[in-house]
């Protein structure tokens, strides 16, 4: 990367990644007033991944270029992209922003790099240091709700929480690895987010028929916003400017994005950077940090 325009688009792409996080606390938080949310998990998301689909599929048509037959890859990774935003969204329930941003990153980059050790790949010890480090920080930072000795209703919901948010890092992992390699992330994108949508249909019946679905005004909004602006126009700009970047740019600058996050949860949701938040982030970030550093080194 040379060019300045090149680092501001970089900056509002990680911005992009972070709003995610703080657009669907926002939605899903209930309100201090009426203890009622603007939207439930189930519409929250479809509308996500439908407005994202709207928005890529025009960008592709756009740039030229025509949908073509699903093959395999597009399958696969639209199954891992459902799986993704359902428990990302559900996970939102009770976390806050910064908190889920940090367990989904850390995930990911623990789901990519054990991927690849089943692979074959071997790790020197550094890599292995930075690996034990990271893991460390996500158990400092989930362990106190886990082993909570208080049995409120809001311990069992943060612990369900917490593994709903690692079941999404898995399965953004899964469709990160997926989708090494794409000839055309523009058209492999867009066709994994058509395919999505149906099976977020099945379970936004299943939710209607059983608890019921809540969809307001703004609630709406924040899901347009989060799958419009965020995932489908970040995701394009992101692939866009990615044959830019080495690959350990491209990792190291997605350490920014649990820390964007955080500090949007401190201004738009209220939310408390705790000590043990901090921590917790220097260890997994840190660790990620060692990992790809080693890995760039012959």
């Amino acid at each position: 990367m040379q060019k300045i325009s090149d680092y501001v688009l970089l900056v509002l792409i990680l911005i992009a990644f972070a709003a995610n996080s703080i657009l669907n606390r926002l939605a899903l938080k209930a309100s201090d007033i009426n203890d009622l949310v603007s939207i439930d998990p189930s519409s929250f998301t479809l509308v996500r991944l439908v407005s994202g689909a709207i928005v890529l599929v025009s960008l592709l048509y756009l740039s030229g270029k025509r949908l073509t037959k699903p093959t395999e890859i597009h399958y696969k990774g639209a199954v891992f992209l459902f799986v993704y935003a359902i428990t990302f969204s559900y996970a939102y329930i009770s976390l806050d922003a910064a908190i889920g941003a940090l367990i989904l990153f850390g995930v990911v980059q623990v789901c990519i790099i054990a991927i690849a050790i089943f692979s074959g790949k071997r790790l020197k010890a550094l890599e292995w240091f930075g690996c034990i480090l990271a893991i460390s920080g996500l158990l400092v930072l989930t362990l106190p709700h886990v082993l909570a000795t208080a049995g409120e209703r809001e311990v069992v919901f943060s612990s369900i929480s917490i593994l709903l948010m690692i079941v999404a890092g898995v399965a953004w992992g899964l469709f990160t690895v997926n989708g090494a390699g794409s000839k055309d992330s523009l058209l492999d994108t867009s066709s994994c987010f058509l395919l999505s949508v149906p099976m977020m249909i099945v379970v936004a019946l299943i939710a209607m028929s059983t608890s019921g679905l809540t969809i307001s005004l703004i609630g709406f909004t924040w899901a347009v916003l989060s799958g419009a602006v965020a995932s489908g126009l970040g995701y394009a700009l992101w692939y866009k400017l990615l044959p830019k970047l080495s690959a350990s740019q491209a990792s190291s600058a997605q350490l920014l994005v649990p820390i964007i996050a955080a500090v949007g949860g401190f201004l738009f949701l209220n939310e408390q950077l705790t000590l043990n938040f901090i921590i917790a982030t220097i260890l997994t970030l840190g660790g990620v940090l060692i990992v790809i550093k080693a890995s760039t080194k012959p």
